[in-house]
């Protein structure tokens, strides 16, 4: 799916699907921006919002929807290069700016679906000087919608403890099943493990550390087109300095799960809360140590 005419087709009911920018290419008359990009063709059945993210994507994306049935003739919908700053070219498509880290390079965005409209979604690699990888293109109706608030105190060893305020939003028709929210510390401030930018070592990976579940509280659900509000806290584990000059801090992640018995299915993530860099030879930063996580 390199080129806009052999885009692959999602199914109006997918939750995710899976490219790679490893070898593709930009075509002359392309529009947007960024290098490597693939294509996809989605033509929901059912009308309304939905949020499509990068979420598990292993480069650093630009996610873009258009109509149009040529390069030429495309009309942009809405577009995105980072989850902390939502572009769009409509307020009533997204918003301009969350609550959530800066650092969160991830694309997210909303877009105001249309049923039986044929939209063509092209995900490229974003002018960072990063290299290209597999992607993860997600489609969701259960979405942590934002991060209202924040607060965050240092403790002595620069672990972190935080309490968030979380919008969850049912974007579907019917109402959900119970939910709950994962908090994962992962090292490193990204989404992905696999992935070593700026990192020395090709096969540097540290294991995710497990903070925990929380439940929405009554029947643990959200009725049709519904919001509602959650009270996440941890700790975000403190840096860490090994012997030799590289470090590295800890992200915190919330990941959105529904239950559907006997597992419960992961439906969207955010990056909740960046934790301290560690000081290394007098310099608080990632000494060229930064670690990005895998999705699993």
């Amino acid at each position: 799916n390199d080129a806009f005419g052999s885009r692959m087709t999602i199914e109006p009911t997918a939750r995710v699907v899976f490219s790679s920018t490893v070898g593709a290419t930009r075509e002359a008359i392309e529009p947007g921006t960024g290098s490597n990009s693939v294509w996809w063709s989605w033509t929901p059945t059912q009308p309304g919002p939905v949020i499509l993210t990068t979420y598990g994507s292993a480069c650093d994306t630009i996610l873009s929807v258009y109509v149009g049935n040529s390069l030429t003739s495309l009309v942009q919908v809405v577009s995105n290069n980072d989850g902390y700053i939502w572009t769009t070219n409509s307020a009533a498509t997204g918003w301009t700016t969350t609550n959530g880290p800066r650092t969160d390079v991830i694309s997210r965005l909303r877009l105001n679906a249309d049923n039986g409209v044929q939209y063509k979604i092209a995900v490229s690699v974003a002018p960072t000087n990063q290299p290209p990888g597999e992607v993860a293109l997600n489609l969701t109706r259960l979405a942590i919608d934002d991060i209202i608030a924040e607060t965050r105190t240092m403790n002595t060893d620069r672990s972190i403890n935080f309490f968030a305020n979380l919008r969850l939003a049912n974007l579907r028709n019917t109402a959900s099943s119970r939910l709950r929210v994962r908090l994962v510390a992962r090292a490193g401030y990204s989404y992905r493990q696999d992935r070593f930018y700026n990192c020395p070592w090709e096969n540097f990976r540290i294991p995710n550390i497990d903070l925990g579940t929380i439940s929405l509280l009554g029947s643990g659900t959200i009725p049709a087109a519904g919001v509602t509000q959650i009270i996440v806290s941890g700790v975000c584990p403190p840096p860490v300095k090994p012997a030799s000059e590289w470090g590295y801090g800890y992200s915190v992640i919330g990941v959105l799960e529904e239950e559907q018995a006997p597992n419960w299915i992961a439906h969207d993530a955010r990056l909740i809360l960046v934790g301290e860099w560690p000081e290394i030879s007098g310099f608080s930063g990632p000494g060229g140590g930064v670690i990005t996580v895998s999705s699993s």
